[in-house]
């Protein structure tokens, strides 16, 4: 069986990056959201703009969406209450679809929503698309600290900080936080790990994302933690969001 084409497609309040892989890596591009127009046109914008290394011939996309996520044990979920177990946990958008995505190695379920017009906008696109959560190939990597010992790895993007905690490979939570800068995260992600009876100064903290967030939280966190790092470029942002 031939593999289709694909591109991969992160979507966030922000912006839209396309990606696609090849023998050189990754070509990527980014477009900012005008949110004065509709996603269905900032979509077509980017396309006719990006590479055509990018865009070429692509039949299929692999839509990764940063909109949070409720956790759910594996052996509890069901398909059929997966609209009602996200609608108990956040307000419930005027069209919005419901998806999940099951992380067996976890033994957990992503579960997760997006705007029909998103899902219209990028339907209409392309001829085949596939929609996961941007944390589930987070997720599927492990920690990316690779110890024993307790790993926090935080994300700041856009307005909010994810925040995923392992001891070794085991994965011990998950939680996305609302947050305005580097200090605010650094409140938030060490009530999260006091919260689970960890000490602080013995805590490693990996910090992904764009290297100015990068930088402000490990510095702002750092004050407090045994050890605070950032994710080289070859292993961060992209490569956080998309399973090459």
């Amino acid at each position: 069986m031939s593999l289709l084409p694909t591109l991969f497609l992160r979507v966030s309040p922000d912006d839209l990056t396309l990606a696609r892989t090849g023998d050189a890596g990754v070509t990527a591009y980014r477009h900012r959201i005008n949110r004065r127009v509709s996603f269905t046109l900032n979509l077509r914008e980017a396309l006719a703009a990006a590479p055509k290394t990018v865009t070429a011939n692509v039949a299929r996309a692999e839509v990764y969406l940063t909109t949070p996520v409720v956790t759910v044990p594996l052996s509890e979920f069901s398909e059929a209450e997966a609209d009602t177990i996200h609608h108990t946990a956040f307000r419930a958008e005027p069209r919005s679809r419901v998806l999940y995505d099951p992380l067996p190695a976890d033994e957990i379920v992503l579960v997760y929503a997006v705007g029909e017009h998103v899902c219209h906008a990028v339907e209409e696109a392309f001829p085949a698309v596939a929609y996961h959560n941007a944390l589930s190939p987070v997720l599927q990597r492990g920690n990316p600290a690779a110890t024993s010992d307790h790993t926090l790895l935080a994300y700041p993007h856009e307005d909010r900080t994810d925040a995923i905690l392992w001891q070794g490979r085991k994965l011990l939570a998950l939680n996305t936080f609302a947050t305005k800068n580097a200090d605010d995260a650094t409140f938030f992600l060490l009530g999260m790990a006091q919260a689970l009876g960890l000490v602080a100064e013995e805590l490693h903290v990996v910090v992904a994302g764009e290297a100015r967030r990068q930088a402000s939280l490990a510095t702002s966190i750092g004050r407090f933690v045994k050890a605070a790092e950032t994710l080289p470029a070859e292993k961060n942002f992209f490569s956080l969001t998309i399973d090459h």
